[in-house]
């Protein structure tokens, strides 16, 4: 066992090990991820900075902390099932019974519970919101 330091995804594709521009990542984790076939995703920073992603991720950031009411994320999570992506307005059109269902979703979004596009113009009404478990 090693401990690290390290940021694993997963989305449609699989698992990935993220790095950000190979600057901190221990050659002991890149080994171990390398045995589990764990792909290897470099990221730069400046496409980490870059507009609109750089605005829409700080957003969706700022709700990490926010609290979602269990039964609010059941209603979330059965809505996204039912089809495979919505537009943000649709899945909130679609919550009955709760305020500020948009900042819950954000909120999901920092535990990986939904995926939402931040490369898409500004987060809004029309951001695609998708289950974390593609």
């Amino acid at each position: 066992m090693i401990k690290a330091d390290a940021i694993f995804i997963r989305d449609h594709r699989g698992r990935h090990l993220l790095d950000i521009e190979s600057k901190w990542m221990s050659k002991e984790v890149t080994e171990v991820a390398k045995e589990f076939l764990i792909p290897l995703w470099t990221i730069s920073k400046a496409s980490l900075q870059k507009e609109p992603r750089s605005s829409n991720q700080n957003e969706v950031w700022a709700h990490r902390d926010h609290a979602v009411p269990v039964h609010l994320r059941m209603q979330i999570l059965s809505e996204l099932g039912r089809r495979r992506a919505l537009r943000m307005c649709q899945l909130q059109a679609a919550i009955v019974g709760f305020k500020s269902t948009r900042h819950s979703i954000l909120a999901l979004a920092c535990t990986g519970v939904v995926q939402i596009d931040l490369e898409a113009p500004p987060l809004g009404p029309d951001s695609t919101v998708r289950s974390g478990r593609w």
